[in-house]
């Protein structure tokens, strides 16, 4: 077992939210493999051109990531995990965190022309100009141990103010033993922008 790589334990217990297998005559590559390379790439930061053959091409870990993404997989494979932490109390319901912080961006990535003229950028690109140029911002809320319960993504001048909502209400852990639904802890922390 190599680092960011799943156990059998942790994959069987994402397998079940995982898409079918492709189309009909043409399957998709196993699932695990592409997993740990998207892992992989997420913990170092590296290019998807250079994470490990091991895991695939890189094209394939780049297609699964961005379709998982618009299919709704990602979000499934995280509820799933915090049904399970719910479980076997290891989710603090006592207080949870949220803050945001800005995350600068260069000409380049914002896709700027040579010639100096600003292309207007698409809004699911989070992507905006901010008293320090371009930027976008992530809002971030998680329990108590640290655990990531939701995070989003606005432009870098949107206010944290404007995004409580948007961070905070699509949080819903299902109960496991009581098949009810608990949203919110006893306490909130953030700063005062929120």
């Amino acid at each position: 077992m190599r680092r960011y790589e799943l156990t059998d334990t942790q994959f069987e217990l994402l397998k079940p939210y995982l898409p079918p297998s492709g189309m009909p005559g043409h399957p998709w590559a196993e699932h695990r493999p592409i997993l740990n390379g998207i892992f992989w790439k997420l913990r170092t930061g590296a290019p998807w051109r250079d994470v490990p053959e091991r895991y695939g091409p890189w094209q394939t870990r780049y297609d699964r990531f961005v379709w998982w993404r618009r299919d709704g997989s990602w979000n499934r494979m995280l509820e799933a995990l915090q049904i399970v932490l719910d479980a076997n109390g290891k989710l603090d319901w006592e207080q949870w965190n949220i803050d945001g912080t800005s995350i600068r961006a260069t000409r380049a990535a914002a896709g700027a022309r040579a010639d100096g003229q600003d292309d207007d950028e698409p809004a699911d690109h989070a992507l905006g100009r901010a008293v320090g140029g371009f930027s976008t911002k992530l809002h971030l809320i998680s329990d108590g141990n640290g655990l990531p319960l939701n995070a989003t993504l606005t432009k870098g001048q949107a206010h944290e103010s404007t995004q409580f909502e948007a961070t905070v209400e699509p949080i819903v852990i299902k109960r496991r033993r009581t098949n009810r639904i608990r949203r919110h802890p006893k306490r909130l922390a953030g700063d005062r922008a929120y």
